[in-house]
């Protein structure tokens, strides 16, 4: 147990380590948006919502540091504007941090923010799982996270690499930084999981290269992010450098499952842990006992599943799940 002086409260280094390990590992095979998970399995698991925020903006700072300082710098990244997004984005976290704080300090403050993560889960599950359909019925992937009617929009929105740097206009790059900012102060989101489409939707980037780009913008608020919650003493290093050091573990043993396995029919049990994470936060508002049970077992079965999908062949799943739709309709 380690005694968080911040938060007052003291906690399983292991608990902090396996929650860190298992995302690490969700992102070295999904990719970034496993992040999603990270705030509210701390949370669940008895942090409280502002420390949780910011160890995993903490976590997500160094890994991206180590990445771009380390000499693993992108060429598919957009420097300039990444930059001048991460710039822009200062004062949006400013403004989400202090509506993170006005929100924590009220009564109902904690319920608010879980219930945000939970329809941020639920998004994301119903995207995952339209992809996975998409590819059902179509035996092919499209790189658009957004619903595919999304590339006929015109104005605010750009078509994802269908025009050049039409919309690489410096309002949107400001509003796109402006956007990442409050959404990485309200809520710890630092890692990718608003930033591609942003980068995707606003700039019409097309999906590699706003990943590279993100990556870039995030450094900047994220260090912002970290400085906002360190100020205000909601930052706990100790929980921070455990979270790093388990993450990046678990995202390098993620890298070693095949790189196909994100586009099989492993993406639709991610769907459906993401779904019954969503459920579990918001069950933690009435039992966190209950919240607990149903989030491990959940990451053991997704752990699990993409352990079989990875040794037995994707055409051996394909015609069982496909005889279950049609025997379920």
């Amino acid at each position: 147990m380690t005694y968080l002086p911040f938060a007052e409260i003291s906690i399983s280094n292991l608990t902090v380590f396996a929650i860190g390990l298992t995302v690490g590992i969700i992102e070295g095979i999904f990719g970034p948006l496993a992040n999603l998970f990270m705030v509210p399995a701390l949370s669940i698991f008895g942090l409280p919502p502002s420390i949780a925020a910011s160890a995993n903006a903490g976590q997500s700072f160094g890994r991206s540091s180590i990445f771009i300082f380390g000499g693993g710098k992108d060429h598919l990244a957009l420097y300039r504007a990444g930059t001048v997004a991460g710039i822009a984005g200062l004062p949006g976290v400013l403004l989400g941090f202090k509506l993170h704080l006005l929100l924590l300090g009220s009564g109902w403050g904690k319920g608010v923010f879980l219930l945000l993560y939970a329809a941020l889960l639920s998004g994301s599950a119903a995207v995952l799982y339209r992809h996975w359909a998409f590819f059902n019925r179509h035996h092919y992937y499209e790189d658009a996270p957004f619903p595919s009617f999304g590339l006929n929009w015109r104005f605010p929105l750009a078509v994802p690499g269908g025009s050049g740097v039409a919309h690489l206009t410096p309002a949107r790059v400001i509003l796109t930084g402006l956007l990442l900012g409050f959404g990485s102060g309200l809520l710890g989101l630092v890692a990718g999981i608003a930033g591609i489409p942003l980068f995707m939707y606003l700039l019409g980037l097309p999906l590699k290269n706003a990943l590279a780009t993100d990556n870039v913008a995030m450094l900047v608020i994220g260090a912002g992010t970290i400085l906002c919650y360190a100020a205000a003493g909601r930052l706990e290093l100790a929980v921070v450098l455990l979270l790093l050091a388990a993450a990046a573990l678990g995202s390098r043993i993620g890298t070693l499952f095949p790189g196909d396995l994100s586009l099989g029919h492993a993406r639709l049990a991610l769907a459906l842990l993401l779904g019954v994470t969503a459920a579990a936060v918001s069950i933690a508002l009435i039992s966190p006992a209950y919240s607990r049970v149903i989030i491990s077992v959940a990451g053991l079965a997704l752990c699990a599943s993409t352990a079989l999908y990875a040794v037995i062949p994707e055409n051996f799943w394909a015609g069982r799940i496909s005889r279950l739709i049609r025997g379920a309709k």
